[in-house]
């Protein structure tokens, strides 16, 4: 992240107490980093290498990316997410 978003966070954060998005911004952002965490991971990822959804969440959160996930949503925010994940690769019937 840099610098200048950085501080537009930490000024939110300030007023509001946490970071909050819209679920469109959080989608956006979803596809980022899972294209970034495939990028570190070497791989294309594909059904076929059984992606986790857990190891995905860690690399969110060690990366400080989290703050994405905050939106409100009728499902909750984390199952929204873990859709996405599993949309991404078509291959719902899996879960």
């Amino acid at each position: 992240m840099g610098a200048l978003a950085e501080e537009v966070v930490q000024r939110y954060v300030a007023r509001f107490g946490r970071m909050r998005c819209a679920k469109g911004e959080a989608k956006v952002a979803f596809e980022q980093m899972f294209d970034k965490w495939e990028k570190e991971l070497g791989v294309t990822i594909t059904a076929e290498h059984d992606p986790s959804f857990p190891d995905f969440c860690s690399w969110v959160e060690r990366n400080h990316f989290s703050h994405y996930f905050n939106f409100r949503s009728v499902m909750g925010a984390r199952d929204d997410v873990e859709n996405w994940f599993i949309n991404r690769f078509r291959q719902r019937w899996r879960y």
